[in-house]
């Protein structure tokens, strides 16, 4: 944020605090900062913008802007996740579940989510169809594969689901789950949060080994 946005961001702030709210979903360091500054005692949870990628990282947010809660960015593999929340059992992550995958990294992506209200069009610059070739013949096509394999499957939508991947989540000790999808139906949404609820009702009460839960 720029100083000219402070005087409005600071009545968006006082009206989340005076409406009892959990906490604040950040990306920007120096507004955490400002938030303290104002004597805001409120909780403050990483956003995935602020693009925590491995121990170290996570380590130095927390414990720089008492943090409440770090918001893993959505294209990590479930090892990278299980890796890094493992590592720093002290500090509580939280990772996205379902619906709208991307192949980029949340805190580091400069594109344009806007445009569709402008163009007409129903897609936006990462949902453009595009394809890779060999630049040379000494280009390695198994890396090429792979790259077109990860553009494949971060294609955003509403259709990806990590839901089966619940129960190894909660063994490396994730505290929450993010089901996304601002721009989908409320029908939509309240179906994606009853199905997740159900299951994480299901892990806590239940106990099923990995095998019985996929």
């Amino acid at each position: 944020y720029v100083p000219e946005q402070y005087p409005f961001l600071a009545r968006v702030v006082d009206d989340i605090v005076s409406a009892g709210a959990d906490g604040l979903l950040v990306a920007d360091p120096a507004f955490m900062l400002w938030v303290r500054e104002q004597g805001h005692d409120i909780p403050l949870h990483l956003s995935a913008g602020g693009a925590v990628l491995n121990p170290r990282a996570a380590s130095f947010m927390w414990g720089s802007f008492g943090l409440s809660r770090i918001v893993l960015p959505r294209h990590l593999t479930l090892g990278e996740i299980t890796e890094l929340v493992t590592t720093l059992p002290d500090i509580k992550f939280e990772v996205f579940i379902i619906n709208e995958p991307c192949i980029n990294v949340d805190g580091l992506c400069t594109f344009q989510h806007g445009l569709t209200d402008i163009t007409g069009d129903d897609l936006n610059c990462c949902d453009i169809s595009w394809d890779l070739s060999l630049g040379s013949e000494d280009a390695d096509p198994v890396t090429l594969r792979t790259i077109r394999s990860h553009v494949a499957s971060g294609r955003r939508g509403s259709g990806a689901c990590g839901a089966c991947a619940l129960h190894d989540l909660q063994s490396a000790g994730v505290c929450a789950v993010k089901v996304v999808g601002r721009g989908l139906p409320i029908k939509d949404k309240v179906r994606d949060v009853a199905f997740v609820a159900g299951l994480v009702r299901f892990l806590e009460e239940e106990g099923p080994d990995r095998d019985a839960f996929v």
